[in-house]
């Protein structure tokens, strides 16, 4: 537990009073920094969680933990939520690193004094921003406008709102329609993994070969913690350049601890045209769980031709019995057959209810 002088944390808590400590950001899961404006000078307080503890500083270069950085430590503790990760404008940047960060040259004035709306959790009064910037047409060079820096910076809450989903797709369109460069789409995934880029890649990957160096360079990136969600997308870009090729099926099996159940995988297949390869993902990969196993054998099931169709809807019926299940089975069976399954199901259903077993006929 962390303890200070009295005189320190006075003059800690009188910053935070008046509001002195500014521009608060995370740029990395282990360290903090914010832009103090003190009574003489203006300072950066910093800390960085290591291995023997937590490195504490200040542009004050005073010895010992400083007030600065004692107001740094004390707002952390008490809104760990206001401290954001670096604005993309400044993640892009290649000298953006953390000794950049603690020195005297870094752009602070990039640093809003309150996070924008579309870096925070999704609400409605928010959304006329976010509308203006993806109704501007993009400009010359794409990547810098402030549509893409916005998406690039979107809280994951927006996705699931049909306005912005729908406007997020039109601004891609547009920038589809003009331009077949893929490597901003790339760098927005970088930056952004939760974004529904499916259309995009769609459009711009199915054949392109030249993509895979790309593709296979952001799989091996150790430079930052393994993203699932940017893992996936890769390897579905990487699907829709190859399609059939043993190399796609052997790189998602390299990568099955984040698709166990092939549900992606099988997805990728499909949007390449492959329902074969997707069914084969989905089989090989059933989940343990009934309902998660009902739903996939759903997919499967929607997916195989009608004369395929009835070992699966038999499994999923001796493991789900109900009528849902017995009318799927109709149009897969003669009348005197699924009279038979119907009176065979309705007995296990009852044998799996504890019931007196119904009468057959």
């Amino acid at each position: 537990m962390l303890s200070f002088p009295v005189r320190t944390v006075d003059g800690a808590r009188e910053y935070l009073r008046a509001e002195r400590l500014r521009r608060p950001v995370r740029p990395h899961p282990l360290r903090i920094a914010a832009y103090l404006h003190g009574y003489q000078d203006d300072y950066i307080p910093h800390c960085a969680q290591i291995s023997e503890g937590l490195q504490v500083g200040c542009t004050c270069r005073r010895r010992g933990v400083c007030a600065h950085a004692a107001a740094l430590l004390m707002d952390f503790l008490a809104d760990p939520e206001r401290y954001q990760p670096l604005p993309y404008v400044l993640r892009r940047m290649p000298d953006a690193a953390w000794s950049w960060l603690i020195g005297r040259e870094f752009a602070w004035q990039d640093v809003p004094e309150h996070p924008h709306p579309w870096r925070q959790p999704a609400r409605d009064a928010a959304w006329p921003a976010l509308a203006r910037a993806f109704a501007a047409p993009p400009p010359r060079q794409w990547t810098a406008g402030q549509a893409y820096a916005m998406c690039a910076d979107t809280h994951p809450s927006w996705m699931a709102r049909h306005d912005w989903r729908a406007a997020f797709d039109h601004w891609c369109r547009q920038i589809l329609t003009t331009r077949d460069e893929p490597h901003g789409w790339f760098d927005l995934l970088d930056a952004n993994p939760a974004l529904p880029l499916d259309t995009v890649w769609q459009t711009l990957a199915p054949g392109r070969r030249d993509l895979v160096p790309r593709i296979f360079s952001g799989l091996g990136d150790m430079s930052s913690p393994p993203s699932p969600p940017r893992i996936l997308a890769l390897l579905h870009v990487l699907t829709l350049a190859l399609g059939r090729c043993r190399l796609v099926s052997e790189t998602w099996q390299a990568y099955r601890i984040h698709d166990p159940h092939g549900q992606a995988e099988g997805e990728a297949w499909l949007a390449a045209d492959c329902a074969d390869l997707a069914v084969a993902a989905w089989e090989a990969h059933l989940p343990q769980e009934a309902v998660a196993r009902h739903a996939v054998r759903g997919r499967i099931i929607a997916q195989v031709p009608q004369s395929e169709r009835l070992p699966y809807a038999l499994a999923d019926c001796l493991e789900n019995p109900g009528p849902d299940c017995l009318e799927d089975l109709k149009p897969l069976l003669t009348e005197v057959d699924w009279l038979r399954m119907r009176d065979a199901i309705l007995r296990r259903q009852a044998e799996l209810d504890g019931a007196p077993t119904p009468p057959t006929g």
